[in-house]
């Protein structure tokens, strides 16, 4: 089997898709507010930290994702990434919410695109 099986080990793989789809995002699109690249690298490590597990594992667990459980789980993340973004950056709040939400949309589409090419999860 191309993709692994146990919850947890799919969860890691979509996290390191994640991480290596908006971290290059990230650090390009907040070096106007944000001229540290540590600074921009941390803020977009400390979002996925927190919000990926948090839909993937938790929301997974508690409810089928599907529909409008996913799109609501997304908006909690694009908001959540944007207040990291917000704090650790000094981004504008206008800007945390694009990042945020450019961010996010690349790395469902990435995940999307596997998904229909791979079958995967």
């Amino acid at each position: 089997m191309l993709w692994p099986t146990s919850h947890l080990a799919r969860w890691a793989l979509a996290f390191s898709i994640t991480l290596a789809v908006e971290i290059p995002l990230v650090l390009r699109a907040l070096r106007a507010d944000e001229p540290q690249a540590w600074r921009r690298l941390s803020a977009a490590f400390l979002a996925n930290a927190v919000s990926h597990p948090a839909l993937f594992l938790g929301l997974a667990s508690l409810v089928a994702v599907t529909g409008w459980v996913l799109v609501l789980g997304e908006i909690a993340v694009v908001a959540l990434e944007a207040f990291v973004y917000r704090w650790r950056a000094a981004a504008s709040m206008a800007t945390a919410l694009r990042v945020s939400l450019a961010a996010n949309l690349a790395s469902f589409a990435v995940g999307a695109a596997i998904h229909r090419l791979t079958g995967w999860p």
